[in-house]
């Protein structure tokens, strides 16, 4: 063989070599991405379409959505498929679904409350509906530790009523009586705490701690009358939030710490985009909005972090529940969205800021933060790459001691006088 004839050789097996080289580069790039996206994931569409209203996602292995058509629909893998499992007809009114657990929960349908046992596969009402002319007028009601709230209103008397067997009984606890009565607007933070508004007296707030038997302070607004929005939620007896109404009536407002009405939920800055649904039952505060935009919070709802989601044509997310701090599902105009890992999506919520700096990172013992700027933390927070809560640390230590963690990649959740700061960090042993 000649000399060129092996120059040409080694040319073509160094090509191929490359080629081969690039190609494995190319697959190992891909696998990265594949990896982080699956890693860090985000919202999902199910692959359910339709119309869905409300959800409630009261177990890992049971949830529920009702349809626009006067079903309720169930899910048993995390909102990823779904099932028609009851149909209440297509002019019911079917809405808010509220579950007690896997199997006990309650929907507003024909006017009335149905409760359900076994899943949501029979349904018995509980209170005055379209088909039938006796029983009591409520039509929508809360649950807190265990107890069934309602409130209504007739011939002229408000009524606040509640159950300690899921509906079967009811005992009046205020009787109210004035001329065009309406229901009270309230929320309870446990059985025996919680916050009344009158309808009819809307610069004040009744604060009780026995169930309603009594009222002790009155909060009284002073930046003008509250503007009654469809839903009024306290996750605690500082933090509490006015929301669920669109359009012209959209005035989303939330308490802090003083229990007045005149601090916004602004998520996007401006102060107008609309919340049609929070939850409440994380570490997080998730946050659905009319123009198919999910927003979570960390610090009550002081500040607000976008998420992106898949909805096409900016559908409106009606409603938004959790089962855990990981998997949560939502119901928009074309159908449900799913996740299981909290929403996370690695690129926002991760961003490298100058403002601060981690180090060393890895570490097996103590991570260090050193400001480069005067801010002052509130909270400091750590949660595995998932988003489970791990451990909250004082907001005023810079030397963090993570020495009896597990080896593995977290995100440290730092809340500030400004905003709130996300880093990944690695425990390594």
């Amino acid at each position: 063989m000649g000399n060129d004839q092996i120059n040409s050789k080694g040319c073509q097996l160094a090509s191929n070599y490359a080629s081969k080289t690039y190609i494995m580069k190319s697959i190992i790039a891909i696998i990265l991405v594949l990896n982080s996206i699956s890693l860090f994931g985000q919202w999902t569409e199910s692959t359910t379409v339709g119309s869905y209203y409300e959800v409630d996602f009261p177990d890992i292995n049971a949830a529920y959505a009702t349809g626009g058509y006067g079903t309720v629909n169930k899910s048993v893998d995390g909102g990823a498929t779904w099932t028609e499992i009851y149909d209440f007809g297509p002019f019911s009114s079917l809405y808010d679904p509220q579950f007690i657990n896997a199997d006990t929960g309650f929907v507003q349908a024909n006017g009335g409350v149905f409760r359900t046992f076994d899943g949501g596969f029979t349904w018995s009402g509980i209170s005055y509906t379209w088909a039938q002319q006796n029983g009591i007028h409520f039509k929508n009601i809360k649950i807190s530790d265990g107890r069934i709230f309602s409130s209504y209103s007739h011939n002229d008397t408000a009524y606040f009523i509640s159950s300690d067997d899921y509906g079967s009984n009811w005992k009046i606890i205020i009787q109210n009586s004035e001329i065009y009565a309406k229901p009270f607007t309230y929320s309870m933070v446990d059985s025996l705490n919680g916050y009344f508004i009158d309808p009819n007296e809307l610069e004040q707030v009744l604060v009780t701690d026995d169930g309603g038997l009594s009222f002790g302070d009155t909060i009284f607004i002073t930046n003008g009358p509250i503007v009654l929005q469809n839903k009024f939620d306290f996750i605690d007896m500082q933090n509490g939030y006015s929301y669920g109404t669109s359009g012209s009536w959209s005035h989303p407002t939330r308490t802090w710490s003083t229990g007045n009405f005149y601090f916004p939920i602004d998520l996007d800055g401006f102060g107008v985009l609309p919340v049609l649904d929070i939850d409440y039952n994380t570490s997080k505060l998730y946050a659905a909005t009319i123009y198919g935009k999910i927003f979570y919070s960390m610090n009550n709802g002081q500040n607000w972090n976008e998420q992106p989601t898949p909805i096409a044509n900016n559908y409106p997310i009606t409603s938004i529940s959790f089962a855990s701090e990981t998997q949560g599902i939502a119901a928009t105009g074309s159908g449900i969205i799913y996740t299981k890992n909290g929403g996370i999506t690695g690129i926002k919520d991760l961003t490298i800021d100058s403002k601060l700096r981690i180090f060393p990172n890895p570490s097996n013992d103590i991570i260090n933060i050193e400001t480069l700027e005067n801010l002052e933390f509130s909270k400091i927070s750590l949660y595995s790459i998932d988003g489970k809560f791990i451990e909250e640390f004082n907001a005023k230590e810079r030397s963090l001691d993570v020495n009896n963690f597990a080896t593995g990649q977290y995100i440290l959740h730092i809340i500030t006088s400004k905003e709130v700061i996300t880093r990944k960090v690695v425990i390594k042993k």
